[in-house]
This record gives structure tokens, sequence and C-alpha cells, in this order.
């Protein structure tokens, strides 16, 4: 399936970037690769989780545990991408610190987990309760999509402006920016679920290739050129 597939290859990046942290010499090549490897081996212990979790069955409930797993992965992986990004750029920001972008990011993630209110593109119409059709629970759900895909536009405006070119040649700007793409998915999920009556499992499988690639390419394919 395309979550192994995933997690085999979060498995070679690990063990490339954790190989390369124990042998080179430079102090801030060991905490680059060390950080690649650690992003992939917190991916890899997700995705274990969400091969169970898939292999239980399908429904509501399996699709709610599966982006539940995915929130609690990025909300680790994803501030340690920013710092490995950050470091690529040899620390260049704009407007806030590194460690600063890590807890925006943070917040980012935990609003995702709010962008259900309303919103939830795994509950059929006809099931959800009536406080969910409140409208004033759509606004704060859609209100916190919004506000955090701003705030990640704002975190990787931040690595990126006033930087006179990438001195990877291109590289972090291919790794970082297609984070846009995690709510691009999202929304596509929304969008689905609130114009159907029932599950779709089209919807599964297109969200877990969608998001498996988009972390083979921004975690995998990191760790494996900072390695």
């Amino acid at each position: 399936t395309v979550i192994r597939s995933s997690t085999g290859c979060m498995l070679i990046a690990a063990t490339v970037s954790l190989v390369a942290a124990l042998t080179v010499d430079a102090t801030e090549d060991k905490f680059e690769c060390g950080l690649a490897a650690a992003i992939c081996l917190v991916a890899i212990w997700h995705y274990n989780k969400l091969l169970s979790i898939r292999e239980s069955g399908s429904g509501q409930a399996v699709e709610m545990s599966m982006d539940a797993v995915r929130l609690s992965d990025w909300l680790v992986t994803l501030p340690f991408m920013v710092i490995t990004i950050h470091t690529l750029l040899g620390g260049h920001y704009r407007f806030f610190t590194p460690p600063t972008a890590a807890l925006i990011l943070a917040a980012v993630v935990t609003m995702g987990g709010f962008v259900r209110l309303g919103t939830d593109e795994l509950a059929p119409p006809s099931s959800r309760s009536a406080s969910c059709k409140d409208s004033w629970i759509r606004v704060v759900g859609l209100a916190m999509f919004l506000g955090a895909f701003a705030l990640l536009a704002i975190v990787l405006a931040n690595a990126f402006i006033g930087l006179p070119s990438d001195p990877q040649g291109g590289w972090t700007h291919a790794f970082a920016w297609p984070w846009i793409c995690y709510g691009l998915v999202s929304a596509i999920g929304i969008a689905t679920r609130n114009a159907t009556t029932e599950h779709s499992e089209a919807l599964s499988v297109f969200k877990d290739a969608a998001f498996a690639s988009l972390d083979v390419w921004c975690k995998a394919g990191l760790s494996l050129f900072v390695a």
C-alpha cells in the first residue's frame, strides 16, 4: 500500500541521515543530519500507527483516527522541518527567529484540529449533529482553516523574503513551498465531504496518497538532501 511504501522511504532516509550524523565532523552538519533523522523517525512511528488504523476497517471513526495521527505527526515534524529549512538558508529570517517560526507552525497544526468545527469532511451531512450545523460553529471552523493557512504562508515568507539567493541552489524552496499543498489537500477533503451524503472510499485513498506523497518529498527528500 501507499502507507507501507512511504514508511519504507522514511526508513531509508532516516538510516542515511543517522549514518551521516554519526560520521560527519562539523557540529552544524551533525545537527542538520540528526534533525533530519529525527524527522523521519517520528514519521515512521506515526506511519506504523496509520497502517494499523487503516487495516482495522473503514468509515468515519477510522478516518477521524487517521487524521488525528496525521496531526500528531505534523505537530512534531513541521517545527523540526522549519528549523532545518532555516539552517539550510544559513539562519536567514525576515521577521522572526526560527524558534518562533517553529512555535507558529505548532499553532498552525493545533488550529488544524479545530478546522473540523462545522467543516468536518468525514461526517455525512445527514449525520451531523444539530450543533455542527450552527452557523457560528461553521464560521469558527472556516476561520481556523483560513487562519492556519495564513500563518503557514507567513512562516514561509519569513524564511525567504529578503533572501538574495538560495544557498542550496533552489532546493530549499523545493522542499518548503509544497507545505502549502497539505492545506490544499485538506480543503479538497472538506469540500468533497460537504458535497456528498455518505463516506467516500475514494476520498480516503486520495488523502492517503496525497499526504504520503507530500511527506515522502518534504520529509524523506529533505532528509536525504541534508545528508
